[in-house]
């Protein structure tokens, strides 16, 4: 895919993907870079008029793409800190006010979720013990496959990562019983991810962090590597049971709240979205 036009071939073939999910039938398209004759494309989704809508935003300048598209920014770095959510958040909230947000799809999603790895337990060395390495492995896999020289079909990506890990990173976490939990624990390091694994309450106070720079989602990865089946389902039994019914008891007003802020800019900006039904 040529660089210069990814952007172009995103947005066309997207706008397309949207118009086949609302029209019946699909009239139809000659682009530039999509070429489809005129059909019904089914089954039509059950979400009306189409689903949520989202766009990976590892950067501030896509996240702001996404609030001008009306797609919820998906924040999946993996290192982003709450106080730097909450200038993510406020930047995409502005932009979407702002004017110069034209739907992509026949509605706007004003969400911003971040990503994280998770695995909580009681005690935070096990919750380490446990989904560290896991999840700093996951981190780095990303990034191994931006490289432009990867062995296609022949990775062995545990034992790289292995191997890798010997030349520029630590495996023990210099902690403070109890502190509370940061996204990466070293900024210039992809072996430093941190996230949601420690202690029951350290997890708790990063959620409410997060909750305090306006995130709408967080979204956790809890199997990653050789993350053990029972310590997952262990750490999402406790997260449901001892974490989430609090948030869960602010959502609505926390929902309520925003969509006074933003609804007649969402009006306003649906008023001249670019994919229309037939």
């Amino acid at each position: 895919m040529d660089p210069a036009t990814k952007r172009d071939q995103w947005h066309e073939a997207t706008t397309q993907a949207v118009r086949m999910m609302t029209s019946e039938p699909f009239p139809g398209v000659e682009g530039r870079f999509v070429s489809v004759p005129e059909r019904n494309v089914i089954p039509k989704p059950l979400q009306k008029p189409h689903p949520p809508l989202w766009m990976a935003a590892p950067r501030l300048e896509t996240t702001l793409l996404a609030a001008e598209n009306g797609m919820g920014a998906l924040c999946f770095s993996l290192s982003v800190e709450p106080d730097e959510a909450a200038h993510l958040v406020s930047e995409y909230r502005a932009r979407i006010l702002s004017g110069q947000c034209t739907p992509l799809g026949q509605a706007v999603n004003p969400e911003v979720a971040m990503v994280l790895p998770m695995l909580c337990h009681a005690d935070e060395q096990v919750a380490i013990e446990r989904g560290l390495e896991n999840a700093q492995f996951y981190g780095w896999s990303l990034y191994y496959y931006l490289r432009p020289n990867h062995p296609h079909g022949s990775s062995r990506l545990w034992e790289t990562f292995q191997q890798e890990r010997k030349t520029g990173f630590q495996s023990e976490v210099v902690t403070v019983p109890g502190a509370p939990l940061r996204a990466s624990f070293d900024k210039n390091s992809v072996f430093a991810i941190r996230g949601a694994i420690g202690s029951i309450e350290q997890v708790r106070e990063l959620a409410r962090r997060y909750e305090q720079a306006g995130c709408d989602q967080l979204i956790f990865i809890t199997q990653p590597g050789h993350t053990k089946h029972e310590h997952t389902c262990e750490s999402l039994e406790l997260f449901a049971q001892q974490i989430m019914p609090e948030f869960a008891e602010r959502d609505q007003q926390a929902r309520q709240h925003k969509h006074d802020q933003l609804a007649a800019a969402i009006t306003a900006a649906l008023q001249h979205t670019t994919t229309t039904a037939r």
